[in-house]
């Protein structure tokens, strides 16, 4: 209900970042009302995966499920496309996949708490490394020493990176000193 109720209104972002709450409460079954439970707000919807469905709208839901295919086919192509296979990488591989499958797919059925969460991520980053390690053809190099284009460019982006880095952690300092101050008086 809540989900048909946010798609009325914008299908293609949803209601926005962390604002399930704000939509339970907007277009929950106003029954609810009557009951002991009508100051209960819900976090999220049936699963983690399925409230960005709410909460990022279409293009949040296509996103994972585009996560989800790219993650299958090329955990099953590392597994089934080794010719000569490190055994110890083809165990970290192997292992990766399936832990990293079964943590994403209790991500869609169930709302697992951020350890669980990173859990599944670093078990992806093991299957991309894996990845890597198995197939080592598929590397690609870029020196910086012999094309001076590539590599100003290259530090001109991380120079502006680390600039906007830490713009953005002094301006978040100064709203958390003063949201600090604010309290304390």
């Amino acid at each position: 209900d809540i989900t048909s109720a946010v798609y009325r209104e914008d299908a293609i972002f949803g209601v926005g970042p962390n604002k399930f709450v704000d939509a339970w409460r907007t277009f929950k079954d106003p029954s609810l009302n009557a009951t002991i439970f009508w100051a209960n707000d819900f976090l999220a919807g049936i699963g983690y995966i399925p409230t960005f469905f709410i909460t990022m709208g279409i293009v949040g839901g296509l996103l994972w499920i585009a996560f989800f295919a790219l993650y299958l086919w090329f955990g099953v192509r590392m597994l089934m496309s080794v010719r000569n296979a490190d055994r110890t990488w083809y165990f970290i591989g192997t292992s990766a996949f399936v832990s990293g499958a079964y943590l994403w797919s209790m991500a869609i059925i169930y709302v697992p708490g951020p350890v669980l969460i990173l859990c599944a991520a670093l078990a992806t980053g093991l299957v991309a490394s894996a990845h890597a390690a198995l197939e080592p053809h598929r590397e690609r190099t870029l020196s910086l020493i012999g094309n001076r284009s590539s590599g100003f460019v290259l530090v001109t982006i991380a120079m502006i990176t680390v600039v906007v880095s830490v713009s953005a952690l002094y301006w978040t300092g100064r709203q958390y000193a003063s949201a600090t101050t604010f309290a304390r008086s």
